[in-house]
């Protein structure tokens, strides 16, 4: 994809989807908790890389995606 991303969660700007999975990972694995929540509800529980979470981006930013794999509130 190349058009930037905005990641939901700090506003922060990414040059593309791939870049914001990335940026969500590393948010992840550093335990930052408004983060790991947006995750769980939005994308995955599960830990992925970022090359996998960038497709579960992809459902969840355009039309909430359909994946059971995480808590909608």
């Amino acid at each position: 994809m190349d058009e930037s991303a905005v990641c939901p969660v700090c506003g922060i700007e990414t040059a593309d989807l791939a870049a914001l999975a990335s940026h969500l990972v590393e948010r992840a694995e550093a335990s930052d908790g408004v983060h790991v929540m947006w995750l769980n509800r939005n994308a995955t529980m599960h830990r992925v890389p970022a090359a996998d979470l960038e497709s579960l981006l992809a459902d969840a930013l355009a039309d909430g995606g359909s994946s059971s794999d995480r808590i909608r509130r």
